[in-house]
């Protein structure tokens, strides 16, 4: 069975910071994948910038659990994830990260 979509899903990150240079790179670990992504949008000193970038697709098992690094320049400001259905129209859910943290790890594919 092939359920790509959470993980794919999960890369819309946003982080609130003043990096003059975007977020840089995210690091997505889903079972014994390991890649890095760039976001599709970004918080630049309070503006969102959204960027032409296809995130890759992850085959993956339902259930898995998906830890999620960033730069510590985007972890200081703080930053979050919007989850989105599989056709990215609907969005599921945001999920806040605590500022100063660079990897969350609260997130399944279920």
């Amino acid at each position: 069975m092939r359920t790509a979509a959470p993980a794919l899903l999960l890369l819309l990150l946003v982080g609130c910071g003043g990096e003059p240079d975007g977020p840089g790179e995210v690091g997505v670990e889903v079972g014994a994948q390991d890649v890095a992504v760039r976001p599709t949008q970004f918080c630049l000193d309070g503006e969102g910038q959204r960027y032409e970038t296809t995130p890759p697709i992850l085959e993956v098992s339902p259930g898995a659990a998906i830890s999620l690094t960033v730069p510590d320049s985007v972890a200081e400001q703080g930053w979050s994830v919007q989850v989105f259905d599989e056709t990215l129209e609907e969005r599921l859910g945001t999920v806040d990260v605590d500022q100063g943290t660079t990897t969350y790890d609260e997130i399944t594919t279920s």
